[in-house]
């Protein structure tokens, strides 16, 4: 007989997974429309803003979407297509690796644009922005490539599309994760946004014709707080 417990996880699934698929897809829409204006868009900062709200929809609308149907609903050919079970969970991971690093990108435009250097302050430029997002992408993309060949079908098995655990980067692959998932985004945000924090004290003094100019770098580093 089932254990009633992992009868409970499908439906639990159901319940929770469909609102905030759908907080997930109108919140980030939301933020790139308004990412998106006149006043921000050509802002750097905000040009990490809309990569990590871009990848969060796609996020959202796609995997969680599918996490939705194969727990929820047992609706998943992971199990069974190796081409889908590489594809799948390859960009997957890559997916939800990538956002904490976005917010890293952020903290360091803040801290550049910020600094009374105006040496680091030129760092803090759409160009820096669009090499460093596509850094980003391509550097854990080739990272997980692996993934696409060491990723199998595993019918029966509660995961059913993973990497065996008998192999030795089976076993470190976890670690990885953790690490590159919850290990360094944390530390370099945390740094950044203390060096952030200790520049804006070194302004002391504003201009009228600065204060708008002020006023979004402000605001952005509010969001990046926030976030």
């Amino acid at each position: 007989m089932p254990d009633p417990r992992l009868l409970l996880i499908p439906q639990l699934y159901r319940i929770f997974l469909t609102p905030i698929t759908a907080i997930g897809i109108i919140g980030n829409t939301f933020n790139i429309i308004v990412l998106t204006r006149r006043g921000l868009y050509n802002n750097p900062c905000s040009r990490y803003f809309i990569a990590l709200a871009s990848n969060n929809l796609f996020f959202s609308t796609f995997f969680v979407t599918f996490n939705l149907l194969s727990t929820g609903y047992s609706l998943d050919p992971t199990g069974y297509s190796r081409i889908l079970c590489k594809l799948i969970l390859f960009v997957q991971q890559t997916s939800m690796v990538v956002s904490p690093y976005f917010i890293v990108l952020a903290a360091i435009d803040r801290f550049l644009a910020s600094s009374i250097s105006a040496r680091r302050r030129n760092l803090s430029n759409l160009t820096v922005a669009r090499w460093a997002i596509s850094f980003i992408l391509i550097f854990f993309s080739l990272f997980f490539i692996s993934s696409l060949v060491l990723l199998e079908p595993q019918p029966g098995q509660m995961v059913p599309c993973r990497i065996s655990a008998v192999t030795l980067y089976g076993r470190i692959y976890p670690i990885m994760q953790i690490v590159f998932l919850s290990v360094i985004p944390p530390i370099l945000m945390v740094i950044f946004g203390l060096l952030t924090i200790y520049n804006t004290k070194q302004v002391n003094t504003v201009t009228t014709g600065d204060s708008r100019f002020r006023r979004t770098q402000y605001e952005l580093i509010r969001m990046l707080l926030a976030q």
